[in-house]
């Protein structure tokens, strides 16, 4: 499998200032929100990339009734 990037892929990394939020700190931003008592029903992540904020949201807090994840670059839908 080839890693390297395009130009136009780095192109669009800078044009939308793509940067992917680490697993870690995703889980540690779900247990400070379980800490505080918070237990949303809906979560909404509007630039969700790779999916990490949203798979440590889903094990958080697995009473959600919806799980949405909105991402404008194609290369991560994939």
């Amino acid at each position: 499998m080839d890693f390297r990037m395009s130009s136009n892929d780095r192109k669009t990394k800078l044009e939308y200032g793509d940067f992917q939020t680490p697993l870690a700190l995703a889980e540690r931003v779900c247990r400070k929100l379980v800490e505080l008592n918070v237990n949303p029903r809906t979560i909404i992540e509007p630039t969700c990339g790779v999916g990490n904020l949203i798979q440590a949201a889903a094990r958080s807090f697995p009473s959600a009734d919806k799980i949405i994840g909105v991402e404008i670059n194609q290369n991560y839908l994939k």
